[in-house]
């Protein structure tokens, strides 16, 4: 061979092996990128796990700190509630008094910090119920009233374009929303008035602004007001209180809505919140009462307190009556025979009587209407801030025609009202929605609620609480309405108890030893309790309060929920409901 040609092998084996040399560091540097991207992907995936395991942890100290934290504050709240409701001096009630609104204020912090924990977590989910919108903001204010009274404000709401009457949301949050807004404005405002004005565009979403007449804002402090844990400044937090978090929760719900919040306000003046959130559309329809034309009725209003018989004559003007007040008895039977000398028939088509009142109260008051014959056709309404000893039948004697407890629903008002002044042609066109205030109109008579109330007072009550405080706090609430319970300490006592005797009701702890509530449950529905018992009413009354607990409840068989702290209220409506005979309650 040639020396050119050898030189040209040569020089073709140096280019193959620089080749296979280039094959054998691309391949290298392949599998080097390979490795790196995998041990990423293996680093992602321990870190996804890492951050799935934490917000477990996370859900699960929550559950177990709401359930913790409640559990006390039920034995709290319950034996201060039953405190007051015993036989204390003036000094040992203020005392008392003081120790409840400053648990009320725990309870409201510590949930304010439970929701913020969830919505940090992701845990906060929305219910999806059908509601009456504007039923659920004349209720809102209704309750918002006497915080505003008592501050010396005008609280008005303005209702606009609501085509959709029933509509789906969680009106739990949205409450809570306008609850966190309202009671600032209230809080931060010494004189002049707080509005609320609601309207929905035809997409269903609801528009609401909430106005004051007080401090204000400063424009460079707006941006603060929703991060959580801040204030305007620190004076403001020393002379208000307040943990800065309901605003921050506020819109965290506004958002959950699909909604937004904006702040507008002056320094020294007053301030402007609106917030809108998207409702859905609901197909279930509430029968109301046929509405009754109450144009150019003659009314009067007997009531000392000023404040409140100026917000009634407001919603009676507004229905186009012609309203008078009063502040006493006297002076009304003087303005009754003022206004008879004149035009020699009924001075008044309704009489509105504060049950309460100094030197003649509404009892005596209508005593006096009826002996005088002149007043003979006037339509006699009692109202009264207090619902104890309340004799019905004394009031129907004397003429009462019907009873309203404050604070006044405009709704059941105005049913009142239809009642009231044409009941016959409103009971046959419509059955309405019928309450203890319609004294009169009741398909009922007083002997057979009386007789359907002995019954209920009669049932008897199963209580499932391990936790000794609040098995105290549960029988002295059922005391106050006439109830007795047995008491079982967990669910196999629970079990053994319903083989043994019949009870009308369970109310069920969840969490207790040697047998929970849900298994407990689980097995007198599988009628290991009896067969009697296999379809009896279960009430949890836990504090479990976490998303998902009430489902959880219901899945195992129970048939309601109900949270601790407890709300007597709701408590005494729930037994009622799952107790009563008579169809005004169902």
């Amino acid at each position: 061979m040639s020396d050119s040609l050898n030189e040209l092998v040569t020089q073709a084996n140096l280019i193959s092996l620089g080749n296979l040399d280039t094959k054998i560091q691309a391949k290298s540097e392949h599998d080097l990128l390979g490795l790196a991207l995998s041990k990423m992907t293996t680093n992602l995936i321990q870190e996804k796990e890492n951050a799935e395991q934490a917000t477990r942890l996370k859900a699960q100290f929550l559950a177990s700190m709401s359930h913790e934290i409640r559990t006390p504050m039920n034995g709290v709240l319950g034996m201060l509630g039953l405190l007051l409701k015993s036989d204390l001096d003036k000094e040992q009630k203020y005392k008392a008094t003081l120790a409840q609104d400053s648990a009320k204020n725990l309870l409201r912090l510590i949930n304010d910090i439970l929701d913020f924990s969830k919505v940090e977590s992701g845990k906060l989910e929305l219910e999806s119920m059908t509601f009456d919108l504007p039923e659920f903001f004349k209720d809102f204010c209704e309750l918002m009233r006497y915080k505003a009274e008592e501050k010396g404000l005008k609280l008005t709401l303005d209702i606009e374009n609501i085509s959709e009457y029933n509509v789906k949301g969680d009106p739990n949050r949205l409450r809570q929303i306008l609850t966190n807004f309202v009671s600032n404005a209230i809080k931060f405002t010494s004189e002049g008035k707080v509005s609320i004005q609601v309207k929905m565009d035809k997409d269903l979403i609801l528009h609401t602004k909430i106005n004051d007449t007080g401090i204000g804002i400063a424009h460079d402090k707006l941006d603060l007001i929703f991060q959580s844990f801040s204030q305007v400044d620190a004076s403001t937090t020393r002379k208000y209180g307040g943990s800065g978090l309901g605003l921050a929760i506020s819109k965290e719900l506004c958002e959950l809505m699909n909604g937004k919040i904006k702040v507008s306000s002056i320094e020294g003046t007053g301030s402007c919140f609106e917030f809108d959130v998207q409702l859905g559309k609901s197909h279930q329809h509430t029968t109301i009462l046929p509405r009754v034309d109450l144009k150019a009725l003659k009314v009067l209003i007997v009531d000392k307190n000023t404040t409140s018989a100026e917000i009634l004559k407001e919603q009676l003007q507004s229905w186009n009556m012609v309203v008078d007040i009063t502040k006493s008895g006297a002076a009304a039977l003087a303005l009754c025979q003022l206004r008879y000398s004149h035009v020699q028939s009924t001075p008044f088509d309704i009489c509105f009587l504060e049950r309460e009142m100094p030197l003649m109260d509404g009892v005596s008051l209508a005593n006096e209407i009826n002996r005088d014959p002149t007043l003979k056709n006037m339509k006699l309404i009692m109202l009264s801030s207090n619902s104890k000893e309340i004799d019905l039948n004394k009031l129907r004697i004397i003429g009462i025609l019907a009873y309203f407890l404050k604070p006044l629903n405009s709704s059941n008002l105005f049913n009142l009202l239809s009642v009231v002044v044409n009941n016959s042609k409103v009971l046959k066109d419509a059955k309405p929605l019928l309450t203890q205030n319609y004294l009169n109109t009741l398909r009922f008579t007083e002997e057979e609620k009386k007789s359907n109330q002995e019954s209920i007072q009669n049932s008897k009550i199963l209580l499932v609480e391990d936790n000794k405080v609040n098995q105290v706090v549960v029988l002295g609430l059922l005391e106050e309405i006439k109830m007795h319970a047995d008491v079982a300490n967990n669910g196999k006592e629970a079990l053994s108890l319903l083989k043994k005797l019949d009870y009308s009701l369970v109310l069920m702890d969840c969490q207790m030893p040697l047998m929970d509530g849900y298994e407990a449950t689980k097995r007198i529905r599988s009628a290991e309790a009896g067969e009697k018992n296999k379809d009896i009413n279960i009430i949890a009354l836990t504090a479990n309060a976490m998303p998902g607990d009430k489902e959880k409840c219901l899945e195992v068989g129970m048939n309601d929920y109900i949270s601790k702290p407890i709300d007597e209220k709701l408590l005494y409506q729930k037994i009622n409901s799952y107790l009563s005979t008579d169809e005004l309650h169902q």
